[in-house]
């Protein structure tokens, strides 16, 4: 259900700026012992630098373009006592890691 939950919020923040789906994902799941790692990939739009960072360290009120998905996916995780990574680039579409 957790894994669901996030990667049918991960798409969200593309409807929300108009610029429609990515056009490829990819969820990579990976258990070791009690620990669940997920990664989500896709090819959309990217975001810059400075956007990931902001939401790496929690800054999502000063996050320009924010988008709720991306808070909903941290909040569900840091709820789990895990940890999420973005990394992206503009044109160069998006990684998600959530570990658990």
């Amino acid at each position: 259900m957790l894994q669901w939950s996030i990667l049918s919020e991960s798409p969200s923040s593309y409807a929300a700026k108009g610029e429609g789906a990515p056009s490829d994902k990819m969820l990579k799941r990976v258990q070791h012992d009690k620990k669940l790692k997920l990664i989500i990939t896709d090819d959309g739009c990217g975001m810059s630098r400075e956007m990931v960072n902001q939401i790496n360290i929690g800054l999502f009120e000063k996050t320009e373009n924010f988008h709720f998905g991306v808070r909903n996916i941290v909040e569900r995780v840091q709820l789990l006592g895990g940890t999420v990574t973005y990394r992206s680039e503009p044109d160069c579409g998006t990684q998600i890691t959530v570990e658990i």
